[in-house]
């Protein structure tokens, strides 16, 4: 799509000319889109109007059981030859089970929208390698489709330019089963990934070999970027080998200043359920140099029978810059639980973040600045600086035991103990 579009569509939204497309499949259209808005709160009839693809007859396809176009998702994106930012293209999927992994790769600007309920889903089903494999640089979007395998990842975006906001995924489940390997869910080497009210679900039932690594999200490349927002992401790890590493983001070294991550109001959930198992496991691995993390609104949960450390931020690189403010983090079972750990020269910032971790902030790298507000679930809050409080004429109005305030008159600090008041300051 480029930029002579309407006002107030983005490079994934969609305009309709509906003269051109059987009426039927753009009821189904407008049906599957709609479910999509409900999925992430939006009510505005209108909006569906402009979530419409540009279309022709040949820019609208559909794959079906039968009375489609095609009854294969992949035979519907090779059928597209002259795909670009100024001709995009949507397959609309009707309900079944399609087996075959997705390769967009010479198709960019193509999107897939599941027409599909709770009842007659979507699923695209894959036993070996990547179940769905992106254009470089493209714009594209899968919507309300369950992607399940069994094989080394779901999606995989591979190296490129970083192009900002060119894949989003909406109301996607993803379901990975693996025994005897270590796998990813999503792999990023470029471009930048926004999921929209999408699970991430990963369960490991076999024993590995050697060092390795379990992950929901791995930020691969050096121009690849992350954006979550009411996501589900569950980890389940029956894995024996202490060698092998649980985490549930994690990234590449040597990112620079335009690579961020933003999570937000999402749920994620890491166990090992091994009863020998004593690895390491965590929520955000950052070996990214010079970006900046966003985590807010969340809440982050590890969990283990057996554990070496668990953490739920680790700063492994220089320069690196986190901000968590608002999430509920438990870390427990581990023999070191620790809420943050910055090995290297970082900034952490956590604000008003609820945490249950026996361990806390372990400050190791020499130059590296921790600022925090937080209170753990003992009730104790946790200040790296100051607090500072507002001077006051008269002392509070019904005090109870433990009020303190400063006087702004005599400029003393007074506490309520006793049930009278303290000068605490000589």
């Amino acid at each position: 799509m480029g930029t002579d579009f309407p006002a107030g569509i983005d490079d994934f939204g969609i305009v309709v000319e509906h003269e051109l497309v059987r009426e039927s499949h753009m009821n189904d259209l407008r049906s599957a889109i709609e479910a999509v808005e409900a999925q992430v709160g939006v009510t505005d009839s209108a909006v569906a109007d402009s979530l419409m693809y540009k279309i022709d007859k040949q820019q609208f396809i559909t794959v079906a059981k039968k009375g489609g176009h095609y009854t294969s998702v992949q035979d519907a994106i090779d059928s597209i030859t002259d795909s670009s930012a100024d001709k995009r293209y949507l397959i609309c999927v009707y309900p079944g089970n399609y087996e075959g992994n997705i390769d967009f790769t010479g198709h960019p600007c193509v999107s897939l929208c599941g027409v599909a309920d709770q009842r007659s889903p979507v699923r695209l089903e894959g036993t070996t390698g990547v179940l769905v494999t992106f254009e470089v640089g493209c714009f594209s979007s899968i919507n309300n489709i369950s992607l399940f395998t069994s094989g080394s990842r779901i999606i995989y975006v591979p190296t490129g330019a970083l192009v900002s906001d060119n894949i989003r995924l909406t109301n996607c489940n993803m379901h990975m089963t693996a025994t005897t390997t270590a796998n990813t869910v999503v792999e990023l080497m470029s471009g930048h990934l926004e999921c929209f009210h999408c699970n991430f679900r990963y369960i490991q039932t076999g024993n590995t070999t050697g060092a390795c690594n379990h992950r929901a999200v791995h930020i691969n490349g050096i121009t690849a970027s992350l954006s979550l927002h009411g996501c589900k992401v569950r980890m389940s790890v029956n894995d024996d080998n202490s060698s092998a590493v649980i985490v549930a983001v994690s990234e590449v070294s040597g990112i620079g200043t335009d690579f961020e991550v933003f999570i937000e109001t999402s749920e994620v959930h890491v166990s090992s359920t091994s009863a020998t198992w004593n690895g390491i496991a965590g929520f955000y691995f950052s070996d990214g140099g010079g970006a900046t993390k966003i985590v807010q609104a969340c809440h982050i949960h590890l969990s283990v029978t057996t554990g070496s450390i668990g953490y739920c931020y680790w700063q492994n690189d220089a320069n690196s810059i986190i901000h968590s403010t608002g999430n509920r983090v438990i870390i427990e079972g581990f023999a070191l639980n620790l809420f943050a750990l910055n090995v290297a020269t970082n900034e952490f910032y956590s604000h008003f973040d609820d945490v249950t971790a026996e361990g806390a902030i372990d400050i190791v790298g020499a130059g590296s600045t921790a600022e925090y507000v937080y209170s753990p679930d003992d009730g104790i809050l946790h200040i790296s600086k100051f607090v500072n409080l507002k001077p006051m004429a008269a002392a509070p109005a019904a005090p109870v035991n433990g009020d303190v305030y400063v006087n702004s008159g005599d400029n003393h600090m007074y506490c309520r103990l006793g049930g009278v008041w303290k000068q605490l300051d000589t």
